[in-house]
């Protein structure tokens, strides 16, 4: 693991270490403190090896900014929920800590660590602009003030909360009015700035796709037509393959066209990445800024027959990862990052003290050892898809999917073997002899459950004016 974390960091000579921590010391003085910007879409994946290049544009607003960061390359999101990985994002804990799976929307416990909030005590104006999915307002974890989409109306245009707080109806697309008010937040000269932006991203126009006139031929996904042998036996009549029948992929043709869909998505997405880009070299240009560019997970377009998120298969779970700051030295990062890291990582990069319990780890600098396993979970059904949790340790993927209405069951059990089928296709758990692997990757599964219930309760405890330095929550 120590040898992973060292290659990992290769090549960051000793005077970009000195630099960097130079940049801190300056930052945390409150010398010339950084804006730090996050901008997140839904539904955006990381390629995922075995899958090809498929639907994936040349984004380049995107390669710009990575050509001058950091560009993690095997980054991961804790839950493909938008509601429970957009709660990681901004406390650093797995989502099973913050709220009861039952509920739709997780609402972060009072005592839980807050992103915008830690910026907002260190002198930071805290903005956020885009979806909301949490089910506390963004005034509960620390902005100074938001503007809210809530996706596409019907019979078009958006349906919104400006910065006034009043809702209403707007005729233009629901991730063009977001990007219109972040060009709003820019021209302001409120410093230093703590902005985060959630797109609907391709997740959102992928819904919208019969609504466009022309989309150009793309080839067919990877496994369009795979019949889910060894799988969960409710996807192959699940909500997922309804909306790739419903979207016509049932042959080779339809199924090029989901794929050229989801192309047009990112696409529209980069553009609106380096729209932003600009109009802040415009206003802001001459200010030290850290920015993050992210995902809050993947997403299935027409890959194994199937649309949507939710599925633990990697173009679900992998997420792109780029992170630009001062100091930060530039090129490709090969561990193993988490949603859960950005907020641990932002205060640090930041110069703030991440005094915060997290179960995330700073990406910079570097720790002596890293993590060579992690849990990816989705505690309650979401958008079709089943309760389940996995645990990823290269090269195994162990799933254990739940039965409806019987938390802690299992429904089906999935093993694969990433090197030898990084598609996910053959189910090696049906297979006695690999009985000893699936026992030790359940019981990792089983110990990170643990973990993350005593989490919650220690929490809980702390909200009922335990104390505080009893709340111990150690990284993951």
């Amino acid at each position: 693991m120590a040898r992973a974390a060292e290659q990992a960091v290769r090549g960051v000579g000793a005077i970009a270490a000195a630099a960097v921590m130079a940049a801190l010391a300056g930052h945390a003085k409150g010398e010339s403190r950084p804006d730090v910007v996050v901008l997140v879409a839904t539904g955006w994946r990381a390629e995922a090896p075995g899958y090809g290049s498929g639907a994936r544009p040349a984004m380049r607003a995107v390669e710009e900014l990575a050509a001058s960061g950091r560009r993690f390359t095997n980054a991961f999101s804790v839950s493909a929920s938008p509601a429970f990985a957009q709660a990681a994002l901004l406390t650093g804990l797995y989502p099973g800590t913050l709220a009861s799976p039952a509920r739709e929307f997780p609402v972060p416990l009072p005592d839980a660590p807050r992103l915008p909030e830690r910026f907002r005590a260190a002198g930071w104006w805290t903005v956020h602009v885009g979806a909301w999915r949490l089910g506390a307002p963004p005034s509960r974890l620390g902005y100074d003030a938001a503007a809210i989409s809530f996706g596409s109306a019907v019979g078009g245009g958006a349906d919104v909360s400006g910065f006034d707080g009043r809702t209403g109806h707007v005729n233009v697309e629901p991730d063009e009015w977001i990007a219109q008010q972040v060009a709003a937040v820019i021209e302001d000269d409120r410093r230093p700035l703590f902005l985060t932006v959630i797109w609907h991203g391709p997740a959102a126009d992928m819904r919208e796709m019969k609504t466009r006139p022309h989309i150009s031929p793309t080839p067919p996904p990877v496994l369009w037509d795979d019949e889910l042998v060894g799988r969960p036996a409710y996807l192959p009549y699940g909500p997922h393959r309804e909306r790739a029948r419903a979207a016509g992929a049932t042959n080779a043709s339809g199924a090029a066209r989901v794929a050229a869909a989801y192309r047009d998505a990112l696409a529209a997405l980069d553009r609106r990445i380096g729209r932003v880009r600009h109009a802040w070299e415009s206003c802001r240009g001459g200010r030290p800024v850290c920015v993050v560019v992210t995902s809050l997970h993947g997403w299935l377009a027409g890959e194994h027959g199937l649309i949507g998120a939710g599925l633990p298969y990697e173009l679900v779970i992998r997420v792109p990862l780029v992170i630009t700051a001062p100091g930060l030295p530039g090129g490709d990062d090969g561990r193993v990052a988490l949603t859960v890291d950005l907020a641990p990582t932002l205060l640090s990069l930041a110069g703030c003290p991440a005094d915060e319990p997290a179960h995330g780890r700073a990406l910079w600098p570097p720790a002596p050892d890293w993590r060579d396993g992690f849990l990816h979970e989705l505690p309650a059904p979401r958008g079709g898809a089943r309760a389940a949790w996995t645990w990823r340790e290269w090269p195994f993927k162990y799933v254990r999917t739940e039965t409806p209405g019987e938390p802690g069951s299992i429904a089906s059990e999935e093993l694969y073997d990433l090197d030898a089928d990084p598609c996910e296709t053959n189910n090696l758990a049906i297979d006695r002899r690999r009985q000893g692997d699936i026992g030790a990757l359940a019981g990792a599964i089983r110990r990170a459950q643990c973990a993350i219930e005593r989490d919650r309760r220690a929490l809980n405890a702390a909200h009922r004016q335990t104390e505080p330095d009893r709340v111990i929550i150690p990284p993951r």
